[in-house]
């Protein structure tokens, strides 16, 4: 009996599969009621997924270039910021110290050397003239940076605080000066070139009568 109520419930259990309706993956996620996740629904979630992580990269790579563009200036880029590292002589101080090879070495058509001489020559000149000054700018650069601030900084500190108080002074006292000898020149010198102009003028009529009655 035992054996074939085993018989029985293994075979019905087999017609039971057999006999059903309804797919694999439906009666897998049958814990939701028969509602299971069809390929078309896996296809999305899949791809919402792709696209939250790509958002999620693209924000993260954004907030990198942003901390990037933040970072703090040093004291070096704060200070040199508005220089100009092309075009180093912006207002032609030094344009008369602007030599090429061409402003010193020549040679005429009835006189010319090797082309290969003529060559070496020029790599020699420019190269001599670019990497020794290269060399000596980095010897003497802040050296001289130093001093001609100094000198400068004190000229500045001069102008500010000496000169220009001084040269207020002064022309405080001139217009002071001015203004009395004008009023000096009015008192008494004004009279005495009206009188002047006025005997002149007299003088004048007088000649101009006596040759019309001639």
């Amino acid at each position: 009996m035992d054996t074939g109520r085993d018989k029985t419930s293994i075979k019905g259990s087999q017609t039971n599969v057999a006999e059903s309706s309804q797919p694999l993956l439906e009666t897998m996620g049958g814990g939701d009621g028969g509602k299971g996740n069809t390929p078309e629904k896996e296809r999305i979630e899949i791809e919402s997924v792709i696209q939250k992580g790509s958002s999620k990269d693209i924000n993260e790579q954004e907030t990198d270039g942003e901390k990037r563009r933040l970072r703090p200036l040093t004291c070096i880029d704060s200070f040199t910021m508005s220089m100009n590292l092309l075009d180093r002589d912006a207002i032609h101080i030094n344009d008369h110290i602007n030599i090429a090879f061409e402003e010193v070495l020549a040679e005429p058509r009835a006189n010319q050397s090797f082309d290969q001489v003529w060559r070496f020559a020029y790599v020699l000149f420019a190269g001599t003239k670019l990497w020794v000054y290269k060399v000596l700018a980095a010897v003497c650069a802040m050296p001289c940076g130093l001093f001609w601030g100094l000198v400068f900084s004190l000229l500045s500190i001069a102008s500010v605080w000496i000169i220009t108080p001084a040269m207020r002074i002064v022309d405080v006292l001139l217009h002071i000066i001015r203004r009395v000898w004008g009023g000096l020149v009015r008192a008494t010198l004004d009279p005495v070139f009206q009188s002047a102009g006025l005997l002149i003028a007299a003088k004048r009529e007088q000649v101009q009568q006596s040759g019309q009655e001639v």
